[in-house]
């Protein structure tokens, strides 16, 4: 027997209690016993290449040593994979006698580019890139009121169009990259993120509230239908036993999850300058914090960090000593910038020694991000369990802008 009067809708709406209701719970709706956890993915991505021999870790594919550069990933090395001899093949088939700072629209996409404005420096992304297919999946599954974010450190400091995205949701529009807008003001990530009705303002106590206010919207739900099935036969007190399955599923997810899940958001810290040379360290830690309690809320469940353009001519690594603060050369920057660097790696002594000290860095602060992620409990595992973080280099040796053994 069909009709409308036992649908789900139509018995949710029947009882009172609108179907639009259960979507707000923001959980995955169970798989036999296990409740399915909420996949999510990253990218973290860093410019110009590593010192290859300092890089890349010695031994075998399990019993590998960690270089120094990659030491900081100690701590998780029973969860990484790292992948060596990979080629920007896309690049290198279609424009050959290219390389460089060009590369960086093929990162993600691995697919082609177009516009080389300035011989090998610009290339415009012409396809979709892999966060962004993932994100447009996990939108049609199970939404989030955030498709993805993308940051980035400073990335108005960039202003041609061919070196500041990593990104894209397709095909280029002419001249221009079709890329979604990326976050580098670290206050109007805030606010976009925790400062509406999503739910970021809240403290610990209402968080628990409204996980106990969703829970009594359940036991509502299910008391309802409980009554409901005294007054059908048996055909329709089958579909209610499901729905009432269904329900005790959900409370149960809840009970798993927690309140850890449920993250308060970071404060939005009024001292850091979005836009200050001097505080790129401080910038890019405040995003990894507030993608990480994105994750954690479900607000989103795709990131991607671009630190920050194709070239990091304005990174001066402050932070680092005094040595870094110097002047250098001039070619870039009348400080010692990323960029100069990168170019001096191969040099030995102090060069090469600045180059891993600089990429050492990078990979600390992807370390830190795996980090907190392990650090919050759901459905049994740690969120970084259920999580595909992805950390890369758009070149492979930074001296000579290979396109080889991509780090």
């Amino acid at each position: 027997m069909t009709s409308p009067r036992f649908s789900r809708r139509s018995l949710l709406a029947g009882l009172g209690v609108s179907s639009a209701l259960l979507p707000l719970l923001d959980i995955e709706p169970a798989r036999g016993a296990a409740a399915a956890a909420p996949k999510r993915f990253c990218a973290l991505v860093w410019p110009d290449g590593v010192v290859p021999n300092s890089y890349f870790p010695s031994g075998g594919e399990t019993s590998f040593t960690l270089s120094d550069v990659l030491s900081p990933f100690e701590a998780h090395r029973d969860k990484i994979i790292i992948l060596d001899n990979i080629e920007n093949r896309p690049m290198m088939d279609q424009f050959p006698n290219y390389g460089g700072h060009a590369s960086l629209p093929y990162l993600l996409t691995g697919g082609p580019a177009k516009h080389f404005t300035s011989g090998e420096d610009g290339a415009i992304g012409d396809s979709m890139s892999l966060d962004q297919y993932i994100a447009n999946e996990l939108q049609k599954r199970s939404p989030t009121p955030i498709h993805s974010i993308v940051t980035g450190v400073d990335n108005k400091e960039e202003r041609d169009s061919t070196t500041k995205y990593v990104s894209f949701s397709g095909p280029a529009s002419g001249n221009q990259p079709n890329a979604p807008a990326v976050q580098d003001d670290v206050h109007a990530l805030y606010k976009k993120l925790f400062g509406s009705t999503t739910g970021g303002t809240m403290t610990d106590t209402s968080l628990v509230r409204l996980r106990a206010e969703r829970k009594s919207i359940l036991d509502l739900v299910a008391s309802d239908l409980q009554r409901f099935g005294r007054r059908v036969g048996t055909g329709g007190q089958s579909k209610i036993d499901a729905h009432l399955t269904a329900i005790r599923n959900i409370e149960q997810q809840l009970d798993v999850i927690g309140p850890a899940t449920m993250l308060a958001p970071p404060k939005d810290d009024s001292t850091i300058d979005s836009f200050s040379k001097e505080q790129y360290d401080k910038i890019s830690k405040v995003q990894v914090d507030m993608v990480v309690s994105a994750f954690a809320s479900n607000l989103t469940r795709v990131a991607t960090m671009l630190w920050s353009n194709g070239h990091n001519n304005s990174w001066v690594f402050y932070w680092l000593g005094d040595e870094f603060r110097q002047p250098g050369d001039g070619s870039f920057n009348p400080l010692r910038s990323q960029h100069e660097m990168a170019h001096r790696g191969m040099a030995g002594g102090d060069d090469t020694r600045r180059k891993n000290t600089l990429d050492k860095w990078f990979v600390s602060q992807f370390a830190y991000f795996a980090g907190e992620c392990k650090k919050i409990t759901e459905y049994g595992k740690t969120m970084l369990d259920n999580s595909v973080l992805l950390f890369a280099n758009n070149m492979g040796e930074g001296a000579s802008h290979t396109n080889q053994r991509l780090p």
